[in-house]
């Protein structure tokens, strides 16, 4: 079976947007009943209407290993529309100020449709993380900083953030990863989140910078097992 047919399809319209997005629901779930819950973020060149893109990168190396995590999890991964983004920020400019961007539509219904499905399926609410790739690195640092309290890890890839968070970002795990070479976003946004972030007293980021490789890091990143695996192992204080 192809990983896409595992993903079934869904709309959210609250805010005045029709948002489309694929759920997967969990293949095994732990003793209690529960499972965890990944909200997932797609980059630039997978947006649209037509509820499929958003599946094709990131997610399709992650879900090819049989033993991955993920497939005993709950997936959520909401489409952005055309020429419209997570963060309203340019990514060649790389870090940005929350202060002076209002949080999308995008953002807001990704966060809702989650809650919604984390009552009604009885997720475990201990381990619920978020991923992302290019554009949705950007949301994905976004959105920790906007809801800390929500997420136990996060997983953004070659995307950048706000600095002035580190004090609400250093006590969340984050696993992110960058291209040395990458020629899209560039690779000094997320150094300088990892850097603030320690100064800030964070010990919970992990860091990975591929010598020589451009944007397109998001290969290495979602096909490296062990931290993927690391990061399900989170689990957020009650």
């Amino acid at each position: 079976m192809n990983y896409t047919e595992t993903f079934e399809y869904g709309n959210f319209d609250k805010y005045g947007r029709n948002v489309p997005y694929r759920i997967h629901y969990p293949v095994n779930r732990d003793e209690n009943g529960k499972c965890p819950a990944v909200l997932f973020m797609h980059g630039a060149g997978e947006r649209g209407d037509d509820n499929w893109q958003q599946l094709r990168i990131g997610l399709d190396v992650a879900l090819a290993d049989p033993e991955s995590p993920l497939h005993d999890a709950l997936i959520i991964a909401p489409q952005v529309a055309l020429d419209e983004r997570w963060v309203e920020s340019d990514w060649n400019l790389g870090n940005y100020s929350m202060e002076e961007l209002e949080e999308t539509v995008w953002i807001k219904s990704a966060v809702a449709i989650l809650r919604e499905k984390i009552v009604e399926l009885d997720v475990d609410t201990s381990r619920v993380y978020i991923m992302g790739i290019s554009m949705g690195g950007f949301g994905t640092w976004y959105t920790i900083a906007k809801y800390p309290e929500l997420f136990a890890a996060a997983f953004p890839c070659c995307g950048a953030g706000d600095p002035t968070k580190a004090d609400i970002l250093k006590d969340i795990p984050i696993f992110t990863f960058h291209g040395e070479v990458d020629d899209v976003v560039p690779v000094s946004g997320t150094r300088e989140m990892v850097e603030v972030i320690k100064k800030a007293g964070g010990e919970k980021i992990f860091y990975k910078e591929y010598p020589g490789i451009h944007h397109w890091s998001w290969d290495l990143a979602y096909g490296d097992k062990e931290a993927i695996s690391e990061m399900f192992k989170c689990r957020k204080d009650q």
